[in-house]
């Protein structure tokens, strides 16, 4: 239980990774606020297994790429639950498209969730970890694809890399106040959006993988409960690469770097 008593808000938490980070961090003990955007029945669901736990938790309908959304989404977990210790940003997007056809609409319907999402919910949670004026934990999920390229993938990269130096730089900010930011970067993984995809093949990615198999919500789910526990107040400003050792391989990563990936990643 290393998160005892304590109060998380998990953006994107009504699909996919969310879902398996909020059901972990649940074992762990906390009390969970989650947002969902169009994944309303998931999140329910997400939330009874928690109240089952005996654990309070709430979802909060959201559009995260709207800044008075993310500010609200943080307002009301402290209307639920009276304070705020860890903030995970979990809700991203992926859009493939090739870097010559990618659209302003493509372009800001990704940057607009993946990082000016994540800057502006850590933002408000910021505020609220300092006035509470015992620290916090601010964990965000990267990828890959942040340190690696993959043609179609531009706008993603970008907003993934923009995230990494983002958790650097606010880090240094934030430490006098107790507050750690930290990121946690995943690679190719088990998830049920990727499985229903037709073009999706597990069996195809486990082989390019060290450890010879793709990630699962629960290696994530590791990493960020650590970022997230009392363990971890000394680490700020770092990237934790959960992804089988994918990344000390070549930058082609895949048997066809051709392939189109399906919607990778889902805003919840």
């Amino acid at each position: 239980m290393r998160l005892a008593d304590k109060v998380v808000l998990v953006t994107g938490g009504g699909r996919g990774l969310g879902k398996g980070l909020v059901r972990e961090l649940g074992r762990q003990g906390a009390d969970i606020a989650l947002t969902c955007h169009a994944s309303v029945d998931g999140a329910s669901e997400v939330v009874g297994e928690l109240q089952q736990l005996g654990r309070r938790a709430v979802a909060i309908q959201a559009d995260l790429t709207q800044v008075a959304d993310a500010r609200r989404a943080v307002a009301e977990t402290l209307e639920a639950f009276g304070r705020l210790d860890v903030l995970v940003y979990n809700s991203g997007v992926d859009n493939p498209h090739p870097f010559l056809e990618i659209s302003e609409a493509d372009y800001d319907y990704v940057l607009d969730l993946n990082l000016k999402g994540a800057f502006f919910c850590a933002q408000e949670a910021a505020r609220a970890m300092i006035a509470q004026g015992d620290g916090g934990a601010i964990v965000t999920i990267s990828s890959i694809h942040g340190c690696l390229s993959l043609p179609k993938h531009a706008h993603y990269a970008a907003s993934k890399a923009g995230m990494n130096q983002f958790v650097r730089t606010v880090a240094n900010e934030l430490g006098p106040y107790g507050i750690t930011v930290n990121a946690v970067s995943p690679a190719m993984m088990h998830l049920e959006e990727y499985l229903a995809n037709p073009d999706y093949d597990p069996d195809e990615w486990d082989p390019t993988v060290p450890l010879g198999r793709s990630g699962y919500p629960r290696d994530i789910a590791a990493a960020v409960t650590f970022l997230a526990s009392s363990d971890a107040s000394y680490i700020t400003g770092t990237l934790i690469e959960v992804d089988g050792g994918l990344r000390t391989r070549s930058p082609h990563y895949g048997p066809n770097e051709a392939t189109t990936y399906p919607n990778l990643r889902g805003g919840g």
